[in-house]
């Protein structure tokens, strides 16, 4: 298995994340992308680690959905200090949420 690291990771800091409807305090650190790769390479399993390689936009959308991609590459054009809430798993109480149905499921 490869592991993907990159020095990049030490700038993802956030403080607070949107989560089930309210601002909470981020709950993980940047360090510790850190302290599991020191750990990897202490077990000599350094030669797993490889540096992400960029793809084009084109061979990124055959795997990926289309809309998804497109929503992505838009927050780009995002201001310093303006930000996105995705809409991922917002329901704590799966046994009473149906899901709506899926076209291409």
């Amino acid at each position: 298995m490869k592991i993907i690291y990159s020095e990049e990771e030490k700038k993802h800091h956030p403080l607070y994340e949107f989560k089930e409807g309210k601002m909470r305090k981020y709950p993980e650190k940047n360090f510790r992308a850190e302290l599991i790769k020191k750990e990897v390479e202490k077990r000599g399993m350094g030669s797993l680690i490889s540096d992400p390689r960029r793809f084009a936009i084109d061979h990124i959308k055959q795997i990926h959905d289309k809309d998804m991609v497109d929503f992505v590459k838009s927050c780009e054009e995002l201001d310093d200090g303006e930000g996105v809430f995705p809409h991922v798993f917002p329901y704590t109480d799966f046994k009473r949420y149906k899901a709506p149905e899926c076209e291409r499921c």
